[in-house]
């Protein structure tokens, strides 16, 4: 099962590098018009806005460690990064949880 997860995660890695070089390489109305549909897709799902919220928070921290913010945020130490990171996944995890039970 996690190689199943590991290829699905490299796909999807793939698919995000290819979407966030248009914006890189200057095509950026492309970018746009991509992102706008493809928040649109998905907000037709079950889950819609706070889905969106979630996976644009995700991205976000994701940036900020790519940016070299991954050991120290700001002057403060790891350990209040790891805490920040470790409260959002928690946040992430309740909003899908209600999620579930609207469905229901």
């Amino acid at each position: 099962m996690l190689s199943v997860q590991k290829e699905r995660e490299e796909k999807l890695a793939a698919t995000l590098k290819g979407f966030l070089n248009q914006h890189v390489q200057g095509d950026k109305d492309s970018f746009l018009q991509q992102a706008m549909s493809e928040a649109q897709r998905v907000a037709g799902t079950a889950y819609q806005v706070d889905m969106l919220h979630i996976i644009g928070d995700i991205y976000s921290r994701q940036a900020a460690q790519e940016l070299g913010k991954k050991a120290i945020l700001l002057g403060v130490p790891f350990l209040a990064h790891w805490v920040r990171n470790y409260l959002n996944y928690r946040k992430s995890q309740n909003i899908i949880e209600k999620g579930k039970l609207k469905r229901i």
